[in-house]
Parts: C-alpha cells; sequence; structure tokens
C-alpha cells in the first residue's frame, strides 16, 4: 500500500479546477489537443481529421476519455462485459489470461505497449 501511494500519478484534466472555468468550446479544444497526437497515429483517425476536423473535435470531447493507472491496477477483469476500446498512450500493461476464468488451457501474458489499440474482448477470453 505504502509503494503504491508513492507511485507518481499522472496529473489529468478532472485534477485540474482551472480547467473549469473555461468555456465549453474551450475545454473541447483542449480535450481534442491532448488526444490528437495518439490519434493521428491510426490512419482511420488522420482521414477523419482531414475529411471534418469539426465534426473530429466534437467527436474526440464526446468519446474519448483519459485514464491513468498505477501498476497492479485492474482495467477491465475477465466476464466483464465490453464496453469501451483502450488506447495504451504511454508505458504499458499486460494483460493476462488465467484458464480459471479464460478458454486457455495455461495463464497466458501479453505486453501492450504505446500507442497500441486494446478493444475489449479481442484478446479473447471471453470478455
Amino acid at each position: 500500500v505504502a509503494a503504491r501511494l508513492r507511485a507518481p500519478k499522472a496529473l489529468l484534466p478532472d485534477d485540474v479546477l482551472a480547467l473549469s472555468l473555461l468555456s465549453v468550446a474551450l475545454r473541447s479544444e483542449l480535450h481534442y489537443e491532448v488526444c490528437r497526437p495518439a490519434l493521428i497515429q491510426f490512419p482511420y483517425f488522420v482521414l477523419i481529421l482531414q475529411a471534418d476536423p469539426i465534426s473530429m473535435q466534437s467527436w474526440a470531447q464526446r468519446a474519448i476519455s483519459i485514464a491513468s493507472l498505477s501498476r497492479g491496477e485492474v482495467l477491465f477483469s475477465a466476464g466483464s462485459q465490453a464496453e469501451h476500446s483502450y488506447l495504451v498512450h504511454r508505458g504499458s500493461l499486460t494483460y493476462t489470461q488465467n484458464p480459471a476464468f479464460a478458454a486457455v488451457q495455461d495463464e497466458t501474458r501479453t505486453i501492450v505497449n504505446g500507442v497500441t489499440w486494446l478493444p475489449a474482448g479481442a484478446l479473447g477470453g471471453g470478455l
């Protein structure tokens, strides 16, 4: 517990009270600019950005949440309903499938590194 409390945690938009003083339009633009470097790694989003940048910004505001996890935190569990896709923007995570909860013979681990989509359920195991 002490080690987890000492671990640095990324600053998230909700942690910055001054952001609530900005207009909705400016917060939307800022959110998009924060997300943009990760999104443009994928040709699909580049195409949308080129075709309709205003819609892309609006979509980013509605559809993208930013989260930061500490080592050992659980992002999703076996058997949970897949409701989100995840983009590992910085760092990495380990996706573990355990025979007690997934259709695998042996425990398997997959390392997911930065700027990689992780659609919940795509890795199998009944998610």
